[in-house]
């Protein structure tokens, strides 16, 4: 079956086309979004596609459209290359799922008809069949998302993975931080082979987890390939790596941002937004006023040992962040950005710093009247808040 024909019962429904990246970009800047204490909207300097490149190894884009054919409604599917269960496979991960406030109920009713559709017969489309999950995240307290769960009473949405989404906006100048040069381990730059060493640190993590990225540095479904060829910016001395007395690498994490290809901007604060925007200016930090782009500097690719002892783990931690701070990049962001488990130890570390959790939690979704395989609850799966 082709996605195409499933599509066609549904009118308002259609596969987007490049063609009107433009109105898409258009549309999506007046989507918003709420965070916490502010609204949020997305801006793409360059077609919104460009961005879906950077996500994933390819992606199926949907627009919602009312009778005049204009974009009010969007989804992305966007097929991921992961290592589950110590195997390589393909999972789709949903995002983006804007609808407007001007999208017709008729366009409404449609969308949740044809994602039933896509939901039910996955397994027989063309297009999708490859994909052996279909997996999306949420913030807990997104009222919206959780509506959108209800509403869907024949689709299963078990949960994978519970984390908290993270907004550093500052660390405590009181606390005692580890000097970068500490006894046991040591932040050193990447030298002669060192991309080789770091490709094997990441490798050797991820296959760890139950759900992990593939990395292994030869191109064929390589993650770490992808998103050097799709990353703007993405460089290897960039990283940050912290090592152990042996010369080996015990940590590591790349500081990005992908503002080049689709920015955050701050569309309403609230009364108390703004009072604490006056507690930032007092500190020098940068203010979050309307209009302007929430600057975020992500921690991707944040590997440590987990063979190590909790406090080494911990140590090591404040290590990647001291650095981060002690390059003075954040002074160009707002926030720092990234992601760990409820559960995680290396939370302790954040304690007395200025920082917003943001629980959220990751989902498999099913068709309920399908046999499907259900993956456990995990401590531990890799997901990256910037591409997301």
């Amino acid at each position: 079956m082709k996605l195409a024909d499933l599509l066609s019962k549904y009118p308002n429904i259609e596969l987007m086309d490049n063609k009107r990246g433009p109105e898409l970009a258009t549309f999506l800047s007046s989507a918003k979004i709420k965070v916490g204490e502010m609204e949020l909207k997305y801006q793409f300097d360059m077609d919104p596609s460009i961005f879906g490149r950077a996500q994933g190894v390819g992606s199926i884009r949907f627009i919602m459209t009312n009778n005049d054919r204009s974009i009010q409604g969007y989804a992305v599917f966007t097929f991921k290359t992961c290592m589950i269960k110590g195997a390589l496979k393909q999972a789709i991960y949903i995002s983006d799922l804007r609808a407007g406030r001007k999208l017709s109920l008729s366009a409404r009713r449609q969308w949740k008809s044809s994602f039933e559709d896509i939901m039910k017969n996955h397994r027989e489309i063309d297009e999708l069949k490859r994909a052996a999950y279909i997996f999306g995240a949420i913030f807990d307290k997104n009222r919206s998302a959780r509506n959108f769960m209800e509403k869907y009473k024949r689709i299963q949405f078990d949960p994978l993975y519970q984390y908290h989404a993270i907004s550093l906006i500052g660390r405590n100048f009181l606390k005692k931080f580890p000097p970068i040069k500490a006894s046991t381990f040591r932040y050193q730059r990447l030298t002669g082979n060192g991309e080789t060493k770091l490709i094997e640190f990441y490798h050797l993590q991820n296959s760890k987890k139950y759900w992990g990225e593939f990395y292994n540095g030869l191109g064929t479904n390589d993650e770490w390939e992808r998103r050097k060829k799709t990353w703007p910016g993405y460089q290897i001395k960039d990283f940050i790596c912290i090592f152990n007395s042996a010369g080996k690498i015990v940590g590591g994490v790349l500081p990005w941002s992908p503002s080049s290809m689709r920015k955050i901007v701050i569309d309403k604060v609230t009364d108390k937004q703004r009072l604490f925007n006056f507690g930032l200016k007092c500190v020098g930090k940068n203010s979050f006023n309307e209009g302007q782009e929430m600057k975020i500097l992500y921690l991707t690719h944040l590997e440590i040992d987990r063979t190590l002892s909790i406090k080494e783990q911990r140590e090591v931690f404040s290590l990647i962040l001291s650095k981060v701070y002690r390059l003075k990049i954040p002074r160009l962001y707002h926030i720092v950005s990234f992601c760990l488990s409820q559960s995680d130890p290396l939370l302790r570390v954040l304690k007395g710093d200025i920082v917003e959790y943001i629980p959220s939690t990751i989902y498999q979704l099913n068709w309920k009247e399908n046999n499907y395989s259900v993956l456990p609850t995990m401590k531990e799966m890799s997901f990256e808040p910037a591409i997301s």
